[in-house]
């Protein structure tokens, strides 16, 4: 986890603050985080494609100094940036990942960008990556 000094606090006000929000039912488990981001999978909706091949829902939730990083790089399609859900594949007997959609979503649930994936190609886990840690949560 890569945390700068000086940071540390408001990464775990940001993570406390989504803790909260799972007791309330969501289906988000957490993952991993870092000063950018904190990564949640969907649990319950964890789907086997195939022998050793598991697709699962990310949400990045991004941090208010990503979001206002973003804005100030792209700021018409990050204005109201709020969440991401990516969409991957995980081949639990081989140790890759791959990407099959994201989306990006505003404060208000809105859709703000779509992008497919679909054609891209599998990628061996990286150590101390999000796919390794997610790779460590949900393959037998």
């Amino acid at each position: 986890m890569i945390i700068k000094s000086g940071f540390t606090l408001p990464v775990i006000g940001f993570a406390i603050f989504f803790f909260c929000l799972a007791e309330l039912g969501a289906d988000w488990r957490f993952n991993f985080a870092t000063e950018n981001f904190i990564y949640l999978y969907d649990e319950e909706n964890i789907e086997g494609v195939s022998s050793g091949i598991l697709r699962i829902w990310q949400k990045w939730l991004p941090s208010p100094k990503k979001v206002e990083e973003m804005v100030q790089e792209d700021g018409l399609r990050y204005t109201n940036w709020d969440h991401s859900l990516l969409l991957t594949e995980l081949d639990c007997g081989e140790g890759q990942q791959r990407l099959l959609e994201i989306l990006e979503f505003d404060a208000r649930g809105n859709v703000t960008y779509v992008d497919d994936y679909s054609d891209s190609g599998w990628i061996f886990l990286i150590p101390g990556s999000v796919g390794e840690a997610l790779f460590k949560a949900i393959c037998p």
